[in-house]
């Protein structure tokens, strides 16, 4: 059985192969399409200019999981706190019927 960690490093590596991948059909598809550009000779970017911009396009993602992961912690937060008032106030209503009914009853512990 794998460790937390280790399925995390295998998603990531997962992940970022597949953006090579894209990266690669990307690449591919621009090439192909300046093959058929009849007359024009577009300049196709430079490796350097792929990692920048892919290194660029990774980080607005991590930077949109961030937020993403920062929101459902507040959301859940929120809920978690919600649901802990709703059982205090559940709580203290049944101890408060508990205590009339003792009280009719004249039963004490």
């Amino acid at each position: 059985m794998s460790t937390a960690q280790e399925q995390f490093t295998d998603f990531a590596q997962r992940g970022q192969q597949a953006l090579i991948n894209t990266v690669k059909d990307w690449t591919d598809t621009a090439a192909g399409y300046a093959r058929t550009v009849a007359g024009a000779q577009p300049e196709l970017p430079t490796a350097g200019d792929v990692v920048s911009n892919v290194f660029d396009f990774a980080e607005q993602l991590l930077h949109g999981q961030r937020e993403l992961a920062a929101n459902l912690v507040a959301a859940g937060t929120e809920v978690a706190e919600a649901t802990r008032k709703a059982a205090e106030q559940a709580t203290q209503a049944a101890t408060a019927a508990a205590d009339r009914v003792i009280t009719r009853t004249g039963a004490t512990g």
